[in-house]
């Protein structure tokens, strides 16, 4: 039997599959046969970025969602597995990729890997080290973007900084946008 190959995308809590970067980075895996799982997240309470007690509630919903999604993923069909997450959605992956790992789900041979966008600091309870990069903007509004570059170093994964770059990876300039975008697929392409 063929081993195949599997993009699981992680959406943030506005942030969709459908968006710019998950969609792009996403369709780059597509194109060279990977199978494509789209998650989605619902049951988030309103005005969470500044409430401890909210956002507390949102990884809650992540990690439960996540785990209930990809709980009848059979691993052992795919040699290889790239998770792209967004925002929260960097909480499910990292604590699913964690789970993974602690519960022995994964043989040896699977290689997984993950691309962060915009991580909030929460997703660094669960990282591993070595298994991925990081991209974030340096206006990002719901990370401290040094913070994360910091856990990024200590936990020995790659990390890019896009200037002039809000949470969403954008500014007011459209055609930076669509430069921002190109420059993001580009990093998680080579970072295979």
């Amino acid at each position: 039997m063929n081993k195949k190959s599997l993009v699981v995308l992680f959406p943030g809590v506005g942030y969709t599959c459908d968006k710019p970067l998950l969609y792009y980075t996403g369709k780059l895996f597509v194109q060279d046969g990977y199978e494509i799982k789209k998650l989605s997240y619902c049951g988030f309470q309103k005005n969470i970025k500044d409430d401890k007690e909210k956002m507390n509630h949102a990884y809650e919903l992540v990690k439960n969602q996540t785990l209930e999604q990809l709980k009848d993923v059979n691993w052992d069909e795919y040699e290889k597995v790239i998770f792209i997450s967004k925002s929260i959605g960097t909480v499910g992956a990292s604590s699913f990729f964690k789970y993974l790992s602690d519960k022995k789900i994964i043989k040896k041979d699977l290689k997984i890997s993950n691309i962060f966008l915009t991580p909030l600091e929460e997703t660094f309870k669960y990282v591993i080290e070595k298994s991925g990069v990081v991209v974030i903007g340096d206006k990002d509004q719901w990370s401290d973007y040094t913070k994360i570059i910091e856990l990024s170093k200590k936990y020995k994964l790659s990390s890019y900084v896009i200037e002039n770059a809000n949470h969403s990876l954008e500014n007011c300039d459209i055609i930076n946008n669509l430069e921002i975008i190109a420059k993001v697929v580009k990093i998680v392409d080579s970072s295979r």
